[in-house]
C-alpha cells in the first residue's frame, strides 16, 4: 500500500496559512476507522479534513484517550520508567539553555516525569494535564506539581522562562492560537520547546500513519512557519532531518513574519514525504529493522522487575522542602 494523493472537498481554511485548496491523502485511520486526512496545497500542512471542536477534544482526553491510545488509564511501572528516561534526556538536552532555578512549564505533562526531572534539576517546574488518571498519578505518586487543566485555562501572564509541548501540539485543534497563547506566557526572550512526530520523515508505515488523536501532522517546514508566524524565532532545530521525531527550540521574539517563514515548496515536499514508502518498503529499510529489534530487546529488558526499580527510584527523591530551599538559595 502507498498513500495516494486525490482531490479533497474541504473548503474550510487551512489552520496555518488560510488557504482553501487541499488534496486528500487518506480516508482511514490506523485502525481502519473512517478518518479523512488532507494536505494544504499552499503550505503543506497535513491535518484532519474535519477539525474536532474543543468540547469533543475535552471529553475525549478526559475519559478515553489514555485507555484507547496507551491501553491504560493509569500508567504501568514500565511506562513510568520509560517516561522518566525521556524526562532526564530533556533535562540534559535543554538544561544548558536555562539559568538556575528557572520557571519551567510543561503543557500536557502526562505522567509528570519531565516536570519532576526539571524540579530535581533545580528549577521551579510545573505542568498541566487534562487526563485525570495521569494527573492524579503525577501528584500522588511522583509528588510533581501538576494541575488538571488545558492550555487555554492559563492566564496570559509572562511568568515562564521555558514552556514545553512534548508530543502535544499534534493533538491541539488550533495551532496558531496555541502558539500565540504560549507566547503570552513567556518572559521576554523565553524559550519554547516543541517535539512532534516528524511527517517529513514518516514515523509510521502508510497504513499506520494517521489516527484521530493526531489532528495535525508536522514537518520542519510547517512547524517553523507556525513558530515564525506567531512571534518566535527558530533558535535551534535539534533533530536531524531523518529523525522520526521533530524537535525545535523556539525563542520568543517581538515580531511575527509570515513571509520569511513560508516555504513555497511546502506542498510538494509534504506530498513527497507521504508517498516515499509503501507498506513493504517502509518495513524493509535496514534502519527500521535494526531499530525495531533493538527496541524490542529494550522493552523486554525494561519490563523485568519494573515495579521494583520504580519503587527504588521514587524512594530516592529528596523531600519537597529540600528542593524548594535549594531553589530559593539559587534565586
Amino acid at each position: 500500500m502507498r498513500i495516494k494523493i486525490t482531490p479533497s472537498s474541504r473548503t474550510a481554511e487551512c489552520s496555518l496559512c488560510r488557504h482553501t485548496e487541499f488534496s486528500q491523502v487518506a480516508d482511514r485511520d490506523r485502525k481502519s476507522n473512517e478518518l479523512k486526512t488532507v494536505v494544504c496545497k499552499k503550505c503543506g500542512l497535513v491535518s484532519h479534513e474535519c477539525i474536532p471542536s474543543n468540547q469533543e477534544l475535552l471529553e475525549y482526553y478526559q475519559e478515553d484517550y489514555r485507555s484507547e491510545y496507551n491501553g491504560e488509564a493509569t500508567p504501568s511501572a514500565y511506562r513510568v520508567l520509560r517516561e522518566w528516561d525521556r524526562g532526564q534526556a530533556l533535562v540534559k538536552q535543554l538544561g544548558s539553555y536555562l539559568a538556575e532555578s528557572s520557571d519551567v512549564l510543561e503543557v500536557g505533562s502526562g505522567i509528570g516525569c519531565t516536570v519532576k526531572s526539571f524540579e530535581l534539576a533545580g528549577h521551579r517546574s510545573t505542568g498541566i494535564e487534562p487526563g485525570r488518571g495521569f494527573c492524579e498519578y503525577s501528584r500522588n505518586v511522583l509528588d510533581a506539581d501538576v494541575s488538571e487543566a488545558i492550555l487555554a485555562d492559563l492566564p496570559a501572564e509572562e511568568r515562564y522562562d521555558m514552556v514545553m509541548l512534548v508530543h502535544v501540539l499534534e493533538h491541539l485543534n488550533d495551532p496558531m492560537s496555541s502558539f500565540e497563547h504560549v507566547h503570552s506566557l513567556l518572559r521576554p526572550g523565553g524559550l519554547f520547546y516543541v517535539e512532534v512526530p516528524n511527517c517529513g520523515a514518516p514515523h509510521a508505515a502508510p497504513p499506520k500513519m494517521f489516527h484521530y488523536a493526531h489532528i495535525f501532522n508536522y514537518a520542519s517546514w510547517t512547524l517553523s512557519h507556525l513558530g515564525q508566524s506567531t512571534g518566535f524565532d527558530v533558535k535551534e532545530v535539534i533533530s536531524s532531518e531523518s529523525n522520526k521525531n521533530l524537535q525545535i527550540l523556539f525563542q520568543k521574539s517581538n515580531t511575527r513574519n509570515d513571509s520569511r517563514s513560508f516555504d513555497m515548496n511546502g506542498y510538494e515536499k509534504s506530498c513527497a514525504s507521504l508517498t516515499r514508502y509503501t507498506n513493504l518498503t517502509y518495513h524493509l529499510r535496514w534502519n527500521y529493522v535494526t531499530t525495531r529489534m533493538a527496541t524490542m530487546v529494550h522493552h523486554l529488558c525494561g519490563r523485568i522487575r519494573a515495579e521494583r526499580r520504580l519503587e527504588k527510584l521514587i524512594k530516592s527523591f529528596p523531600e519537597k522542602s529540600d528542593i524548594d530551599s535549594g531553589i530559593r538559595r539559587a534565586a
